[in-house]
Parts: C-alpha cells; sequence; structure tokens
C-alpha cells in the first residue's frame, strides 16, 4: 500500500527507542505526559489552511517545512488515539502519521532523547 500524506500530515520510519547515540535532554514534566520518539520523514503532506477569524483577510495556505529524509525528534502520543486504530492498521509497524506541529525540531545529526 503507496501512503501519501494530505494536509500538514508526515509519513515517518520511527527508529527503535535504542537507535540514538548523542543526547537532548527533554524535562521529565514534559516526557511523562508526552513521550518522545525519533524518525525519518518519509512523505510530507503539502501543507494546511488557516481557518479566517474576524478581522483577517481570507484563508491563508500554511505549507509543511519538512522535506523526505530529514531526521526529526517528536511526540510519539501523536502516533496514536487521535484517528483510531483502524487507520494504523495498514502501515508497517515501523511507519507512523503525525502532524507536523506535533514534531518537536529536525536534527542535524543522531542524537539521543534522554529525560
Amino acid at each position: 500500500m503507496t501512503v501519501r500524506p494530505v494536509n500538514d500530515v508526515v509519513l515517518l520510519e520511527v527508529d527503535p527507542p535504542e537507535a540514538y547515540s548523542n543526547v537532548v535532554v527533554i524535562p521529565d514534566t514534559v516526557a511523562a505526559t508526552q513521550p518522545i520518539r525519533k524518525g525519518t520523514v518519509l512523505r510530507v503532506g503539502p501543507g494546511r489552511w488557516k481557518v479566517k477569524r474576524m478581522g483577517e483577510p481570507a484563508r491563508v495556505f500554511i505549507p509543511t517545512t519538512l522535506k523526505g529524509g530529514e531526521r526529526v525528534v517528536f511526540f510519539s502520543a501523536a502516533m496514536h488515539g487521535k484517528h483510531g486504530a483502524e487507520l494504523f492498521a495498514e502501515l508497517p509497524d515501523n511507519q507512523a502519521l503525525v502532524r507536523e506541529s506535533d514534531i518537536l525540531f529536525v536534527a542535524d545529526h543522531d542524537v539521543k532523547v534522554e529525560v
């Protein structure tokens, strides 16, 4: 099955938890509520439309900023729950769909996330 993300959704290849080398420390108050994982961007949706609010001009398109092949650190809780298990049934175990807003940062080199 080929997955083509839409809106601001990102298809990631998720690393196993032990696949880290350098260290980035995440405060335990954040990590306790939002487990952190690493992965590689496989595909990216085009972006999303910002909803018009009173006094603002018409809807604005916000393109995604990620590119395929980039290494990212993201909230792993975003991989589950919101969209229902049936959506993920067709994905391989090492892949996940997350929103771009759930990605914390792009890593220029391999990093270890430490709480």
